[in-house]
């Protein structure tokens, strides 16, 4: 097997030759290149009639929040990927990141604001501690949001993925005795939660008296790989504003819950608490 060797590569390519091992081949997988996903016409006019082998599975890299859109602006459901997909080809993605802050402070790494100019450096002129606040809430929530994304809009068209890098969860991941979780490692925890909850929309701040109509995936990746029967799905927003406690809930019942099939329920529209005798009227945040 020959893998990115200009020497014996053919055409320029440096994808793997056919003449792979078939005894490794036939127990583990083979992935061509760090974020390669196969082109069907690429593959039969130049790969396939060269025997040139692109592996067995395909595996994109995104950096959504970091280098691309924010998980709260955009989905993740792959709709230009799956126009390119192969019937019996598992698609993957190994290295689904949301940015990294340094093992120290918890800011971006200089490597990235400095060389790069790849996060978004509103924070860049205040204080390192407060910066640091800052981007760990920020990459908290992105990293919870596109998690929870993953499992309710891609599990049931892809083959599963990894988020990265996990070492940046941490300060002082190096060291044992001093190390702490980032506020990412709580987000991701509910996030990959073997019941997940996750609400449809993208938005996190709302007008009082405004009316909230989404729906609420549920997705049961119980590790005992059973369904789930007889659940009640409650919501309640609660806020304390000028000293008095508000509140809004709602129930649904959940009869039946399919192992690892998101399911979907409407979110029984509801209604922020009018302030009008207030003011300003609050605009209420979801710090997610």
């Amino acid at each position: 097997m020959l893998l990115h060797d200009p020497k014996n590569s053919r055409n320029g390519s440096s994808f793997l030759k056919s003449s792979t091992n078939p005894s490794t081949r036939s127990t583990r997988p083979v992935i061509a290149s760090s974020e390669y996903q196969r082109d069907p016409e690429f593959y039969k006019t130049v790969l396939q009639p060269n025997g040139i082998d692109d592996g067995d599975i395909d595996d994109i890299h995104r950096y959504n929040n970091w280098y691309g859109p924010s998980s709260f602006v955009t989905d993740s459901k792959f709709e230009s990927e799956m126009k390119k997909r192969q019937p019996n080809r598992p698609f993957i993605g190994q290295e689904m990141s949301t940015g990294y802050p340094d093992l120290d402070t918890g800011i971006p790494v200089l490597r990235y604001t400095r060389d790069l100019l790849t996060p978004k450096r509103g924070s860049a002129n205040t204080p390192t501690r407060l910066r640091s606040a800052i981007f760990l809430e920020h990459h908290r929530a992105v990293t919870k949001r596109w998690a929870e994304q993953l499992r309710f809009q891609g599990s049931t068209n892809t083959s599963g993925f990894m988020l990265f890098a996990a070492e940046c969860w941490f300060k002082h991941s190096y060291d044992s005795a001093s190390l702490e979780p980032y506020p990412v490692l709580e987000g991701v925890r509910q996030a990959w939660a073997p019941i997940g909850l996750a609400l449809e929309t993208g938005r996190r701040r709302f007008y009082e008296g405004e009316e909230m109509d989404t729906a609420i995936f549920v997705t049961n990746d119980d590790d005992r790989f059973q369904d789930h029967h007889n659940l009640e799905l409650r919501s309640v927003v609660n806020f304390t504003y000028d000293n008095h406690d508000l509140l809004s809930s709602f129930a649904i019942g959940i009869p039946h819950l399919p192992h690892h099939q998101p399911s979907e329920y409407p979110s029984s529209t509801s209604r922020f608490p009018n302030l009008a005798l207030l003011a300003p009227p609050p605009i209420w945040h979801f710090p997610y």
